[in-house]
């Protein structure tokens, strides 16, 4: 009888052990005022804005002066300008008349073209650590809470079909223009096993942390190729497909 009773007591045990190590792991959590145990925290859902605050430490760039057609035209000056000097194309050439008489132009709108070739390392230098400033205060703001943000992928690595590793960018419209988007508005993602490659006009929705990490990567725009850089890292990414109606 007491050998019965014994391993009665002990099957009473061991049935009551399960709801009292949830019971203890329950009591952890935290409560409100009311005494409710608090749910888990949701992702916060942010705007692109807010990785890159318009109101960044100022300074003297000439180059914001510039009108979008001077900024163009001084580009497309300076790369005739080079490939002359790599004599890769003819100083007599179209597109160095071209060039030459965008530059003229330029002249006449008091643009000051070899001036702003000295000042443009300076520029890139400042602009450089104005970016890694900005990016560690955002993300140090930001903490290790989970954040959503919506956007686009411009896609770097692909393995078996998966795709591995990928720039996160706020308009469709950045992943087909030649120009490389500001770090402050790109965030780089390596994720496994991978994810299906969405269409360019497609958007996903990512779930993570920020981290101000700088990466930067090469990758093929049609038959160029462009170098971004990306101001953040995301950790432990969450990847979904965003539908645009009804969410």
């Amino acid at each position: 009888m007491n050998h019965y009773f014994q391993i009665l007591l002990a099957a009473i045990v061991v049935c009551a052990l399960p709801f009292d190590r949830s019971f203890a792991e329950e009591e952890t959590r935290p409560k409100n005022a009311a005494g409710e145990f608090e749910a888990a925290p949701h992702p916060k859902t942010i705007r692109w804005s807010y990785l890159a605050p318009e109101n960044g430490k100022p300074f003297n760039d000439p180059f914001s002066k510039l009108t979008q057609n001077q900024l163009s035209d001084l580009s497309y000056v300076v790369r005739v300008q080079r490939l002359i000097a790599q004599e890769k194309i003819k100083a007599d050439g179209v597109d160095a008349k071209e060039a030459a008489e965008l530059a003229r132009k330029l002249k006449n709108e008091g643009v000051d073209i070899d001036w702003l070739m000295v000042q443009r390392e300076r520029v890139r230098q400042i602009r450089g650590m104005q970016v890694e400033g900005l990016s560690k205060s955002i993300a140090k703001s930001l903490g290790d809470k989970q954040v959503t943000l919506t956007g686009y992928v411009i896609p770097i690595k692909t393995i078996e079909g998966r795709l591995t590793e990928f720039f996160l960018v706020p308009t469709s419209a950045v992943c087909s223009n030649e120009a490389a988007p500001s770090p402050l508005q790109v965030i780089f993602i390596s994720t496994e096993p991978g994810i299906a490659r969405p269409g360019i006009r497609i958007p996903v929705r990512v779930t993570g942390t920020v981290q101000a990490k700088t990466t930067k990567k090469s990758v093929r725009n049609g038959v160029a190729v462009t170098t971004i850089q990306s101001a953040y890292t995301m950790l432990q990414p969450e990847i979904k497909a965003y539908a645009q109606r009804g969410n």
